[in-house]
């Protein structure tokens, strides 16, 4: 409402005032404060240093309330300085593999994370399967791939390339092309195979990418690169006709 608008203009300009961020911290803390007024002030709250907002809004990533959460992610995100304290990690990570919260929300703690550990990577590969619905299969998609990935999850990851829906599948793909890996492109291009989201890609990307990774690679991607080519060819004849 312009009401809560003009409240978040008034606190960015008076959150830094020693006085004014601790009562705002002390009502992030209140059970007596609604959920609505808090995300609100966290919103309204800068990027600054202060420690009394900035610890009151830590333990809002501890919330059961997805708003709440999503919102001190946010703050979080916000701050001046990209490092992340241990005790950030653990609440992003919880927050990130609780079932309890939204998708949403899990997937922007774990966009925020940058690093992810096997067990972090094995639920978001979770979350690209076509079960999913499709704003959540592109989010963890988005996010996987900000990360830089370890070899071992990069192999995991080619494992399941099958059931990544096309889309999503260009994004992934980007990963793996500055890799060379023999053994990571024969796992990558043998899901490939089996993706019917591989039909939408461009013969001259499937190519340049089977290179990368060297003549067993090549080969196995010999008939995804004729059907490529078989698909184009028919799709310009029927731009032709028309």
């Amino acid at each position: 409402s312009q009401d809560q608008q003009q409240l978040m203009r008034l606190l960015a300009r008076l959150s830094g005032a020693a006085d004014v961020a601790n009562l705002v911290a002390e009502v992030l803390r209140s059970d007596r404060a609604d959920v609505s007024t808090k995300v609100v002030l966290v919103n309204a709250l800068s990027a600054g240093d202060n420690s009394a907002t900035n610890h009151a809004v830590d333990e809002l990533l501890g919330s059961d309330h997805a708003d709440l959460v999503a919102a001190a992610i946010r703050h979080l995100s916000r701050r001046r300085t990209n490092e992340l304290g241990d005790s950030h990690r653990a609440k992003l990570k919880n927050v990130a593999t609780s079932e309890s919260l939204a998708t949403e929300t899990r997937l922007l703690a774990a966009e925020k994370l940058k690093y992810v550990d096997d067990q972090l990577f094995a639920e978001l590969i979770k979350l690209l399967g076509p079960d999913n619905p499709a704003r959540t299969r592109s989010l963890a998609a988005t996010t996987i791939a900000s990360w830089k990935l370890s070899p071992a999850q990069l192999a995991k990851l080619a494992d399941s390339i099958s059931e990544v829906g096309p889309l999503e599948l260009s994004r992934i793909l980007n990963l793996f092309e500055q890799q060379t890996d023999s053994a990571t492109g024969v796992r990558l291009f043998q899901s490939l195979a089996k993706s019917p989201a591989a039909s939408s890609l461009p013969t001259e990307r499937i190519l340049k990418l089977a290179i990368r990774f060297g003549d067993e690679t090549l080969a196995i991607a010999e008939p995804l690169l004729a059907k490529a080519s078989v698909d184009a060819a028919e799709q310009a004849q029927h731009l032709e006709e028309v």
